[in-house]
């Protein structure tokens, strides 16, 4: 019995004196003092797709260890900036929450963000396009293009004379130039140019090109994609330095002999 007490004195002694080294080593560390930063923060609740401006944000201290991941500390790296997410009153803003007008290449959703190269009034439509239709391949992002559409002419068309004294016959075609000096944003998909990307091996054929248009244009070119064919000319660089934005549709219709000529 005696053995059995001695032994639980054993470890009842060696149990304090854990504890108590354990204790004096925890308490003996030095504490990291909190230091006050700057820290940028919304004066104002800040809703998505808005661009910052100097009265919505300002710099306050608060200590380092209530900032958040990518906390900014001077006004000038947000101004300016669109914000991707809502930024509520008082909130930290974060690098993460903002985006640089007019650069595709920042990456929010693992996909670029064709929007950001886009100016206001802008927009980006795709259109269906083939070999002959997309001039052999040949135009590339930034090139210049005409539109047009190829329509077979309608019934109540037969038989009246086009723009170049022909006379509309059954099966006949007609051109019509929908929009002009339209800029491509880009060709292919997005899926062809991660292929690409993955891949090194470079795009050299697809099936839709992305126009940059106005709200109008849009109409126009998608009204005319449930018509008939779409048509690119590809314009000399340097032709034009500004958009058409209001031109006009002009019928241009072939005679039925150029018609079967071209084919």
């Amino acid at each position: 019995m005696k053995k059995v007490y001695l032994i639980a004195t054993v470890i009842a002694l060696i149990t304090g004196l854990t504890t108590f080294f354990v204790f004096k080593s925890v308490s003996g560390k030095k504490k990291v003092k909190d230091v006050d930063v700057d820290v940028v923060i919304a004066v104002v609740d800040i809703k998505e797709n808005t661009t910052i401006t100097e009265d919505m944000v300002q710099v306050i201290k608060m200590p380092q260890s209530q900032t958040k991941t990518g906390y900014l500390t001077n006004v000038s790296h947000a101004v300016g900036k669109l914000t991707i997410f809502s930024i509520p009153k008082d909130g930290q803003v974060l690098s993460s929450q903002l985006i640089a007008l007019g650069d595709p290449n920042v990456d929010t959703t693992n996909n670029k963000k064709l929007s950001l190269i886009l100016e206001p009034g802008d927009y980006a439509l795709s259109v269906p396009v083939t070999l002959i239709d997309a001039v052999s391949y040949f135009p590339r992002e930034n090139d210049y293009v005409d539109v047009y559409l190829v329509e077979k002419v309608t019934p109540s068309e037969v038989g009246q004379t086009d723009v170049n004294g022909s006379t509309y016959e059954e099966e006949d075609t007609k051109v019509k130039l929908i929009v002009e000096q339209v800029r491509i944003l880009k060709v292919s998909n997005l899926q062809q140019e991660a292929t690409a990307a993955a891949t090194g091996a470079p795009i050299t054929a697809f099936t839709e090109v992305t126009l940059r248009l106005n709200k109008t244009q849009v109409q126009k070119v998608a009204a005319a994609m449930g018509q008939g064919t779409i048509k690119l000319a590809l314009s000399a660089f340097g032709e034009s330095d500004i958009e058409t934005s209001t031109t006009q549709a002009v019928t241009t219709p072939p005679s039925s002999e150029a018609a079967s000529e071209n084919e």
